[in-house]
């Protein structure tokens, strides 16, 4: 019975975190962080697909910030 009901409280706070990453608003700035963090371009277009919220620039600043932490072209582009 112990058993299930840890089972029980460790996939509810499982999805709770799934839920709180989804709802995350994606900004440059996160990316940067992510990219500071050492997560690949394709894990970080993978979080940005699944956000909610965007608020992503693509302006010749934001790009060139993105550069600079070293993101990918793909990453820059998407």
């Amino acid at each position: 019975m112990k058993k299930l009901f840890l089972m029980i409280v460790c996939a509810l706070a499982l999805s709770t975190q799934v839920v709180n990453a989804q709802e995350e608003v994606v900004t440059n700035a996160l990316i940067i962080q992510l990219l500071d963090e050492g997560f690949s371009s394709a894990e970080i277009i993978g979080f940005i697909e699944n956000a909610s919220t965007r608020e992503v620039k693509s302006d010749l600043q934001s790009m060139r910030e993105l550069k600079q932490h070293n993101a990918s072209t793909e990453l820059i582009q998407y």
